[in-house]
Parts: C-alpha cells; sequence; structure tokens
C-alpha cells in the first residue's frame, strides 16, 4: 500500500471509529472524513483550500456542501470530544511511562471583528495584547516518544456564559482524561492565563 493510501485509510478508519462513538450520521461521517483528509493534504483550515485538495468537482459547489455541513445541528462539541478521547485512549498503550502534556496557549484572530465571544488575550507570539481564544491541548506521549496522540482539544472564551474559570476548564480535562486510565505525570507547558 502507497503511504498516501494508507494516511487515507488510517483517516478514514479514525473517522469511522470517532463519529460511530459520537453518533453522527453517515453524511456527517463522510463530511468529517473529508475536511480531516482535506486538511491534511492543503495544510490549511480553509473551506477553499480544503476543496481544492478534495475532489474534482467546481469549487464552489464543494464550499457550500462544506459550509452546510459545519452549520449541522449534529455538531456537538462535548461528544465529539468524549467521543475523540475513547478513541485516542484505546489506540495508544497506557503504561507507567506514559507522559501527559497539558498545553493552555492562545488563538489571536488577527482580522476578526464579529465572531462569537471574541475575547481579550495575550498573543505570545506576537508579543501584545489581541482578540481572541484560548485552546487548552492534553497529548498522551508513551515509550520514548513513539507513540503520540492528542486526547483532548478544547478552545474557549472567558466570555462564554457558561465560563466559570481556566482552573475549572484545566481540571475538568484533567480529571476526565485520568477516567481512562492515564496515571503518568502531569507537565503543563506554556501556562497562560486570561487576561
Amino acid at each position: 500500500m502507497k503511504p498516501g493510501q494508507k494516511i487515507v485509510k488510517l483517516c478514514n478508519n479514525m473517522v469511522e471509529e470517532v463519529g460511530e462513538r459520537a453518533g453522527l450520521s453517515r453524511p456527517v461521517k463522510r463530511f468529517l472524513a473529508q475536511v480531516v483528509l482535506g486538511m491534511t493534504k492543503s495544510g490549511s483550515v480553509r473551506l477553499s483550500e480544503i476543496g481544492r485538495a478534495g475532489e474534482q468537482q467546481h469549487l464552489k459547489t464543494v464550499e457550500n456542501r462544506l459550509s452546510y455541513h459545519l452549520n449541522s445541528p449534529q455538531w456537538e462539541d462535548e461528544s465529539l470530544r468524549e467521543a475523540h478521547l475513547l478513541w485516542a485512549a484505546s489506540t495508544i498503550r497506557i503504561s507507567q511511562d506514559t507522559v501527559l502534556f497539558f498545553d493552555i496557549s492562545d488563538i489571536a484572530k488577527k482580522y476578526a471583528r464579529a465572531m462569537e465571544y471574541l475575547a481579550n488575550i495575550y498573543d505570545h507570539d506576537e508579543k501584545h495584547p489581541a482578540k481572541g481564544y484560548w485552546e487548552l491541548n492534553v497529548e498522551a506521549i508513551n515509550e520514548k516518544g513513539r507513540e503520540q496522540r492528542v486526547l483532548w482539544e478544547e478552545i474557549y472564551s472567558q466570555l462564554e456564559p457558561d465560563f466559570t474559570g481556566q482552573n475549572d476548564r484545566f481540571f475538568k480535562a484533567v480529571r476526565r482524561v485520568m477516567k481512562e486510565g492515564f496515571l503518568g505525570w502531569l507537565a503543563r507547558r506554556g501556562e497562560r492565563s486570561p487576561s
């Protein structure tokens, strides 16, 4: 099997398993597989770039279809995050050598003006205050770095109505990941607190 075909097969298997666990419909799983492959091929999250990397249909048709699916009521962040965690935990060997990395970082949205809950953050790349969101990542690294999985990823804003604090978000992720049997060391890297 060629490397490109192997990546396509791995992406499709991952999307199928996560989609089943999250209870997604077949069209939404197909859409998710196309987006994951399109992002992998293009290296971009823009719908136009994802469309160019994928199907050989008219670009406007592909963009409209992708936009339609992004507005689907089936997108429930919590159930997708949970399904992804269960899939990732089932694909990595958990041992005493498994290290968990918790990373709180920022996503600056330099040109955004009307995005939902756009908040004040500190852009650590540009070294100045900016508008954007916070990102919490949890990764598991096993056996001298041979296996690595993103277990949890969450983007949030301190302006969300249910936001109770960055520590609450952090410890919620810690408690949820630990339920899957991860007992390795905890490491916080790049910790940043909301402005």
